[in-house]
């Protein structure tokens, strides 16, 4: 999506890509290089809610998976596939903005279970600069005690709404990507 993302934007645009996984960091840069996409930024960490030198990041297989996550689910497709842990670095989403100075018009979230945290991590940004969000949210994966229910709520008291969605089932659950603005 980085990639995509980067050339849509063009030359004057800017894409920053989170990404904690060594072997997803290698293979963004290489297409990074090759594309020549001098405006994408590929930025080593998780984003979550807090700032961290070194937190659990479970890795799927040799970490070249989609299912990486922050938390060691046992889900029976990563359970199959074997997993591993390395220590991460993690930053909220308004931590770089003051660092960088940057302010996103657009965040797309797929954070395998943090998206909450994800969005606790960017108040600041949600509440003052209102930009565009998309969302994929893995209810299975979604740490103890938290409901899809609470993004929801969450986003709501920042002024956001739900214009678009795509939901499908797994495994009784309801698993989506939403499009959210703010009013």
């Amino acid at each position: 999506m980085s990639i995509v993302a980067a050339r849509k934007t063009g030359r004057a645009g800017r894409v920053v890509a989170f990404e904690p996984s060594p072997p997803s960091v290698e293979f963004l840069s290489y297409h990074k290089t090759v594309n020549r996409l001098s405006q994408l930024d590929i930025i080593p960490k998780a984003v979550t809610n807090r700032d961290d030198a070194g937190i659990p990041f479970y890795l799927v297989g040799d970490g070249n998976a989609f299912m990486n996550s922050l938390f060691g689910t046992d889900t029976p497709e990563i359970s199959a596939r074997g997993k591993s842990v390395i220590e991460i670095e993690t930053i909220t989403l308004d931590t770089f903005s003051r660092q960088s100075g940057l302010i996103p018009h657009l965040i797309k979230i797929d954070a395998e279970g943090a998206e909450i945290w994800v969005c606790e991590g960017a108040k600041h940004l949600l509440a003052h600069n209102h930009p565009a969000l998309i969302i994929a949210i893995h209810p299975l994966w979604l740490p103890e005690g938290q409901k899809i229910e609470d993004m929801f709520k969450l986003l709501s008291s920042f002024g956001y709404r739900i214009v678009d969605s795509d939901i499908y089932k797994y495994n009784g659950a309801d698993f989506g990507d939403y499009l959210f603005v703010a009013d």
